[in-house]
């Protein structure tokens, strides 16, 4: 059975600015005035159709410098039996993860969501 390994705040954007250092930011994407927390998979992971343009979360961690250009934009995926509330994929840019909405801690997947992931 395969395990997935799960990232949350570890699973970061940084991104290089001016000012010689990184962001701190996971990586984060809203849709519908939701934030969205990347999760890492050891598979790949396949979308089951359009769902919707998503953009980076805003964050704001000190740093000064942006966790991501908030003017891109990237197409997100619906995953098969789960609510696109809850979860979906961007598997053009981001193949091996997941974005979920909650406890940032993943203490309390939803059970589709921790089949997807064989947690």
């Amino acid at each position: 059975m395969l395990v997935a390994s799960m990232l949350l705040a570890v699973s970061s954007c940084s991104s290089s600015g001016g000012g010689g250092g990184e962001s701190s930011c996971p990586l984060a994407l809203e849709l519908g005035g939701r934030t969205y927390y990347a999760m890492k998979t050891e598979e790949r992971v396949t979308g089951s159709g359009s769902l919707a343009e998503v953009r980076f979360a805003p964050c704001d961690d000190g740093s000064g410098i942006p966790a991501g250009d908030r003017s891109a934009r990237f197409d997100a995926q619906r995953l098969d039996g789960i609510d696109p509330t809850v979860a979906f994929a961007v598997p053009s840019q981001w193949p091996r993860r997941v974005f979920v909405t909650g406890p940032v801690d993943g203490s309390s997947l939803p059970a589709e969501v921790e089949r997807l992931l064989n947690y």
